[in-house]
């Protein structure tokens, strides 16, 4: 180890110059000029000399972004990325300038990671041989290593991987969206989700067909689950009666013993999931778990009853927000956290999935309008108020959620909200209205 670290140290002061250790205005001219690759170059060896390998990595990713072929940014990288702890994408990186004049270099980091980091290194062999196309191999590397850390999120990202290949693809969706709770931002992953949402549009655009003659049940239904896994949004809106149904027939399937239990589960889950009925969801899943094939599955129910919990909150956040306040205080609320949100102006440095997330989460919430807004938003407070039966109210909460469920729905508008909620201002609100929920308490008391 000491060798390696001696040559990397050597190899490192012939290749750069010495220079100021204040990084601070050359970090606002290279935000303000990410073109301008020398000055990336010498924020990037500045932050990695001050043992910010993280913000580091940042800029040696943009530069290997504009510069690919260059192996001494490769090699710069994969340093970076060995000294930040990810060993296994340092170890990538090396492999793709091997051939590279300067590649020689990573030969002492691939022996060095084999004998201090046989878990990153195996985990390394393991993508190599998936990307290689040879699933037996790397199948078999990634089960020993989740057998020892079945929570380690780029195992459950290779392992996602694994199940989309297989044509298993609710189990992808599931491990690929715990996998990226905890990775940094990935644009492979991304676009493999944006796929598997194609196959998901695939799948409603084939039940929407036959919404009066199903044909094949077995068939019709499996598309239609698909569809509601993959395609949340707009099978809900469309679709929504369908599921009830659809859960029927996974009962009647687990009743006749036909096919697999735990399938049938998993799949009665996640449509409860998506009706946000959490309890039978939960439920479901608790079943499902009594019949798991593997471990890896019973991790992946497991996330997702640990979802099903951090949706209920999320949910609870905003209603917390609309039984407290009236129209107006709701509507200018929305658009303060749109207004936060756009005060976080995206750099150069990140990618375009992020930039046309934002995008789509200013457009839910934009194009309010306001008087409209408050006077329905009002009357549905009161019409909520005088409503005779729960039934009544669930009629009154569909007709708001046709209208403006979208601002709830969509996760980067929720997550905006929800941010802004948890700051000093939204907390006044919170607490300025706090008075009125007890009194709604109170007097839900006397009507009983």
């Amino acid at each position: 180890m000491a060798k390696f670290w001696i040559v990397l140290v050597c190899f490192w002061w012939v290749w750069y110059p010495a220079y100021s250790e204040d990084l601070g205005a050359l970090e606002q001219h290279v935000r303000q000029n990410p073109s301008d690759l020398k000055s990336v170059n010498q924020l990037a060896v500045g932050l990695f000399r001050q043992e910010k390998y993280l913000e580091s990595l940042r800029y040696w990713k943009h530069l290997a972004r504009q510069r690919p072929d260059d192996a001494r940014i490769r090699f710069s990288l994969a340093r970076c990325f060995y000294m930040a702890g990810q060993v296994d994408e340092a170890l990538i990186q090396c492999h793709r300038i091997r051939s590279l004049e300067g590649g020689e270099k990573c030969s002492e980091m691939f022996s060095q990671a084999e004998t201090d980091f046989p878990d990153s290194y195996n985990y390394y062999k393991a993508r190599l041989a998936f990307a290689e196309k040879k699933y037996e191999e790397s199948m078999e590397l990634l089960t020993s290593l989740l057998e020892n850390d079945v929570e380690h999120a780029g195992y459950r990202n290779l392992l996602a991987s694994h199940y989309r290949i297989q044509k298993q693809y609710d189990y992808a969706w599931d491990n690929y969206n715990y996998a990226a709770q905890k990775l940094e931002k990935d644009d492979v992953s991304d676009r493999i989700r944006q796929g598997l949402e194609q196959i998901g549009k695939s799948a409603y655009d084939y039940v929407e067909s036959r919404m009066s003659n199903h044909g094949d049940e077995s068939v019709f239904f499996e598309r239609l689950y698909f569809a509601a896994k993959l395609y949340e949004e707009e099978s809900l809106r469309r679709m929504r009666g369908l599921y009830t149904k659809a859960i029927d027939y996974y009962r009647s399937q687990i009743e006749a013993g036909s096919g697999s239990d735990f399938v049938s589960n998993y799949r009665i889950g996640s449509l409860y999931m998506a009706l946000g009925d959490s309890s039978s969801a939960d439920e479901a899943f608790s079943n499902a778990l009594n019949d798991a094939p593997d471990d890896f599955l019973y991790a992946t129910v497991e996330y997702l009853r640990e979802l099903i919990k951090t949706r209920k909150s999320k949910e609870k956040s905003i209603e917390d927000l609309i039984a407290m306040a009236g129209g107006e205080d709701v509507y200018n609320t929305i658009l303060k956290a749109a207004e936060e949100a756009d005060k976080r102006k995206l750099s150069e440095f990140e990618n375009e999935q992020s930039r046309a997330a934002m995008d789509k989460a200013k457009g839910a919430l934009a194009g309010l309008n306001k008087d409209e807004f408050i006077a329905e938003f009002d009357n549905f407070k009161r019409r909520m108020a005088n409503a005779s039966s729960e039934a009544e109210k669930q009629e009154i909460k569909a007709e708001l959620q046709s209208k403006y469920g979208h601002l709830m729905n969509d996760p980067n508008a929720r997550s905006q909200l929800e941010a802004y909620m948890s700051t000093e201002e939204g907390k006044k609100l919170k607490d300025q209205y706090s008075g009125q929920i007890e009194a709604a308490k109170s007097q839900a008391q006397n009507f009983k």
